[in-house]
């Protein structure tokens, strides 16, 4: 059990970290990374309609419980990425439009 959680966070943690680092360049990275953890996701929910001991089930029960919560993190940092690039261009705009209006008024 300790080396699938192991496993799982260790995947979770360096994907997590690549997109973050590629989302500078790249704006799907984030979405990407996120299909990836609902793949996963689907493929540990899978494994528990099949039939295991009462031993297996509770594991990839655990698995599956810790993913969500990964997934979960993982979903409030897109949204936060999506909202700060969403501010950052909406202030981008608002400065130009007044230094626009300030050019205009020197004039």
């Amino acid at each position: 059990m300790q080396v699938g959680l192991l496993a799982l966070q260790m995947i979770w943690t360096a994907e997590s970290d690549a997109a973050l680092q590629n989302a500078r360049y790249d704006k799907r990275a984030m979405p990407a990374t996120n299909q990836k953890f609902l793949e996963i996701l689907n493929q540990l929910i899978d494994v528990t309609t099949q039939e295991l001991t009462r031993i297996e089930r509770t594991k990839f029960e655990t698995l599956v419980t810790i993913h969500v919560h990964q997934k979960d993190i993982f979903d409030d940092l897109v949204h936060s990425l999506t909202f700060a690039l969403y501010n950052g261009i909406v202030a981008v705009i608002y400065l130009m439009e007044l230094l626009a209006r300030m050019h205009t008024s020197s004039v």
